[in-house]
């Protein structure tokens, strides 16, 4: 339930602990600069400011009827919260910068960049081993080929931020997919199928902050635009 107080600058409500070693009921309070996490049953308090607040706040949910709020004090303490609530948040945190971007880019990278070199890796040829009765394993060139696209995608990130390697990203992501999907079929591992929810979830995602840095986009082309007519 959302409290206002004096200030109409000020939103203050309770939260539900979704996970975690936490417990019980607590409030959030958005002030301009900042947002305090207290514990509703104890003496236990965190503040974020706003400008450290993309690196600490998190939602998931998105397509789902519940949302969920994820708030690094230090540790994640995941929360549930209403779409109303995350509607203020949202809004309490602004438009996202450059430096956003650059961030939700570090995130993606830090995981795709092992995932291309273990596509590398697993897609190599192999010699048979008939005393463990293991048959040669030929190259899988498509395999190949996604892993070094994955680390290159990785490496843009990296050294050449833009909101469209979200988008490109995903796509990858999408093909892999199918590969995956193609190679339990025809007999892979079906440990292989445990991917496919993560590959999922980095799609939708991946799409999540191509959105979330179109108006980003939008500022940087006015810029641009109003420095040729200059």
């Amino acid at each position: 339930m959302e409290e206002k107080e004096s200030n109409e600058n000020v939103h203050s409500f309770e939260v539900k602990v979704q996970s975690g070693r936490r417990k019980g009921p607590w409030k959030v309070t958005l002030e301009p600069d900042v947002l305090t996490l207290s514990a509703c049953e104890s003496t236990e308090q965190h503040q974020i400011s706003k400008a450290q607040a993309w690196e600490k706040v998190e939602f998931f949910g998105a397509f789902l009827k519940n949302k969920f709020l994820s708030i690094k004090i230090p540790k994640a303490q995941l929360f549930e919260i209403t779409p109303e609530q995350e509607a203020l948040i949202k809004e309490w945190l602004g438009s996202p910068t450059i430096k956003d971007m650059k961030l939700a880019l570090k995130k993606r990278l830090k995981w795709s960049l092992p995932l291309g070199i273990m596509f590398i890796f697993t897609s190599l040829p192999m010699s048979a081993r008939p005393e463990a009765e293991l048959e040669a394993i030929p190259l899988d060139l498509f395999g190949t080929i996604l892993g070094v696209v994955l680390v290159a995608l990785s490496i843009m990130m990296r050294f050449w931020p833009r909101r469209e390697l979200f988008l490109v990203n995903s796509a990858w992501f999408l093909v892999g997919i199918v590969k995956i999907t193609y190679d339990i079929i025809t007999g892979a591992n079906w440990l292989w199928s445990i991917f496919l929810l993560l590959l999922l979830i980095s799609v939708i995602d991946g799409f999540k902050q191509y959105r979330r840095f179109e108006q980003l986009e939008l500022q940087r082309s006015d810029v641009e635009s109003q420095l040729r007519l200059d």
